[in-house]
């Protein structure tokens, strides 16, 4: 598989693996391509983000790290969001688990009831 480093259009540079015979649809947003560029450098493996090529080789761009890590937090407090809301959703589920046990309880004591004063 061919690496390609890509900016994509939620500001957020990704490394993405393709068929050596395949391609990316927008050319404009690849920054390195292992078929034109060599072997994809270890920094933007390690530290993904903020990269630009310069000549043949990647150097840090401050305004694309800048907006990639923007658009990484609201990709995670929207992560965050959405499991804190699954909690919440499992908790609710928990008191509705409960609230049909107390309602069967309140059955079960009912009838043993019924039970004891027809003996």
């Amino acid at each position: 598989m061919i690496k390609l480093l890509i900016d994509f259009e939620d500001d957020i540079q990704r490394i993405r693996s393709i068929h050596p015979s395949g391609d990316f649809s927008d050319k404009s947003r690849v920054i390195w391509d292992e078929r034109e560029d060599g072997p994809m450098p270890q920094k933007a493996i390690d530290a993904p983000g903020g990269w630009a090529k310069d000549g043949n080789d990647l150097v840090q761009d401050l305004g694309k790290k800048t907006s990639h890590d923007a658009a990484l937090a609201v990709i995670e407090a929207q992560d965050t969001e959405r499991e804190q809301l699954r909690n919440a959703l499992k908790r609710v589920d928990d008191i509705s688990s409960l609230a049909d046990a107390k309602v069967f309880l309140k059955k079960l004591v009912k009838y043993i009831s019924g039970l004891d004063q027809s003996a």
